[in-house]
């Protein structure tokens, strides 16, 4: 639940689905081992019952690998994405809760959320003691989904608009920059 709550704010899958990368920046550094504990459980736990069967060239303890341009580590994986869709969570399904989550235990939601916090929400606190959660995405009923888990968890939300669709000018990926249309964020 954890690794899903990670991938489904800051993970991607390869288009065909065969590869998932989950990606850590540098602040969050000190989690690296916890999650390549944690995906080596799910995939090594999937092999040992039969789901999957590993190629030659791919390993059951996925690791982080650091790319200090993009300051961030990647741990990429093909026997994790298989792993993770005989749960039902692949690139097409990664912006909604998971069935198993819905069907999981207080520990198992909890995990979810907190791979999604981690990886895409911000904590504000002020002088006077108000804390305040922040959760961002793109897709809303991503977001909703959250706020019946958080609401079972006796905690209360609203969902708000930060930015409409509109052209932004973003980093290209050859070193500078371009406009994009970028879709509404919540």
């Amino acid at each position: 639940a954890f690794l899903c709550g990670l991938i489904a704010g800051d993970g991607t899958f390869r288009p065909d689905g065969g590869l998932v990368h989950v990606d850590l920046w540098e602040k969050d550094a000190g989690l690296r081992a916890d999650i390549e504990a944690a995906a080596g459980r799910v995939v090594g736990g999937a092999v040992d019952a039969g789901d999957l069967r590993l190629r030659t060239n791919a390993t059951d303890r996925p690791v982080f690998h650091h790319n200090a341009k993009h300051e961030r580590y990647r741990l990429s994986s093909a026997p994790l994405a298989q792993a993770l869709a005989a749960l039902g969570f692949t690139r097409d399904t990664k912006l909604a809760v998971p069935e198993f989550v819905w069907r999981g235990d207080r520990e198992t939601v909890a995990a979810y959320l907190r791979g999604l916090f981690v990886t895409d929400g911000t904590l504000q606190a002020t002088e006077g003691g108000v804390t305040t959660a922040s959760l961002a995405s793109r897709r809303r009923e991503l977001l909703e989904e959250v706020q019946v888990l958080l609401a079972n968890f006796g905690v209360r939300c609203t969902i708000r608009r930060m930015r409409g669709a509109a052209p932004h000018a973003l980093p290209d990926g050859r070193g500078g920059t371009r406009v994009y249309t970028v879709q509404p964020l919540y």
